[in-house]
């Protein structure tokens, strides 16, 4: 039995939960209208930048449709762009070069690179998602342009600003909780059929 107790103690050194961390996250013209909004989650231990593969839950909502991360996760680079970026630290979203065809052989006209806050665009059959930094937060060109690609390109409105709130950062039990406490009433039973008194025969 102190065998049992050995290792559930080790599994439960490293603490009894973890919690995930869900942020909601709203762009607006200058007169505040929103033209996108979604959420994401991630686990609390997560630090610096991060990007879709530490996200455990994404949505964006842009000209009447909505991508989730599972559409996200059926792109693939380099034919699709594929981007998001967020300081942890400083609760900003991060722009950065999107790769896409950049990395492709071809014509110039197929080979521009483009900087991104967030992307998830399909090029084949060219549906998804492109929003450009900020004015005054990446290299010359950013306008803050919200696109949406549902088959057909529709010129995107303009970001003037974004906010991002967090919801909530929910508990979530570990294996080692479940271990611990399995190994609490494990004790306590033990405990109690040591206590129970032997019955004598007359």
């Amino acid at each position: 039995m102190g065998g049992l107790f050995a290792v559930i103690f080790a599994l439960c050194a490293s603490g009894a939960s973890a919690s995930v961390i869900v942020e909601n996250f709203a762009f607006m013209k200058a007169n505040n209208t929103v033209v996108a909004q979604g959420s994401f989650a991630f686990d609390s231990s997560k630090t610096g930048v991060i990007g879709y593969s530490d996200l455990s839950a994404f949505s964006i909502s842009l000209a009447n449709t909505t991508y989730d991360l599972a559409f996200i996760n059926s792109l693939s680079a380099p034919y699709d762009y594929i981007y998001f970026g967020y300081d942890v630290a400083a609760n900003l979203f991060v722009p950065a070069a999107v790769s896409g065809y950049a990395n492709v052989a071809g014509p110039p006209a197929c080979c521009e690179v483009y900087s991104g806050i967030m992307a998830g665009v399909n090029n084949i059959p060219n549906v998804g998602f492109f929003i450009d930094p900020l004015v005054g937060s990446a290299p010359t060109g950013a306008d803050g342009a919200v696109a949406n690609y549902a088959y057909v390109y529709a010129n995107p409105p303009i970001a003037a600003s974004y906010t991002i709130t967090r919801v909530a950062a929910a508990a979530v039990p570990e294996p080692s909780t479940w271990l611990m406490m399995l190994g609490g009433f494990f004790g306590l039973g033990c405990v109690l059929r040591r206590a129970r008194p032997s019955m004598v025969k007359a």
